[in-house]
């Protein structure tokens, strides 16, 4: 996954800032489909291979590697540049009176989801949008 946004940031496919809705630099929430079957539908694949070896479908945080190092939010390498109003001013308009906050500050990802872009175990019918509804209901509650 993080090599994939470091392909998208590196190659400035997407900026990042666009999904940052509130302007805390961490993009909201992030989607990836992986190309398998999803390990939540259980049995054997059409290639023979186990459940047990698939991507269950989820929705996290980006904690650690592989040796357990805490290693954070992925961070674009693009700074990018926020204005947000001040709440105290949004209902006026004072002259003069400064009503912006700007910060600088390369976007980062914490939480994503991850779910099957095929349904059942077999096929190459599209995974219905249950199992992402689902996960991203994690990320608004």
């Amino acid at each position: 996954m993080w090599e994939a946004l470091d392909y998208l940031d590196d190659n400035n496919i997407i900026d990042f800032s666009h999904y940052d809705g509130n302007g805390d630099g961490y993009v909201d929430t992030i989607t990836f489909l992986h190309s398998g079957y999803g390990a939540e539908h259980g049995g054997t694949d059409c290639k023979g291979q186990e459940y047990l070896n698939w991507i269950w479908t989820h929705q996290w945080q980006r904690f650690g590697d592989h040796d357990g190092n805490n290693i954070g939010p992925w961070v674009s390498n693009r700074t990018t540049t926020t204005t947000t109003t001040k709440e105290k001013y949004k209902s006026s308009n004072v002259e003069g009176q400064n009503n912006n906050d700007t910060t600088s500050s390369n976007i980062k990802v914490w939480t994503y989801q991850m779910a099957s872009a095929f349904r059942e175990t077999f096929g190459d019918s599209i995974a219905p949008v249950g199992a992402i509804a689902h996960e991203f209901g994690h990320v608004i509650l």
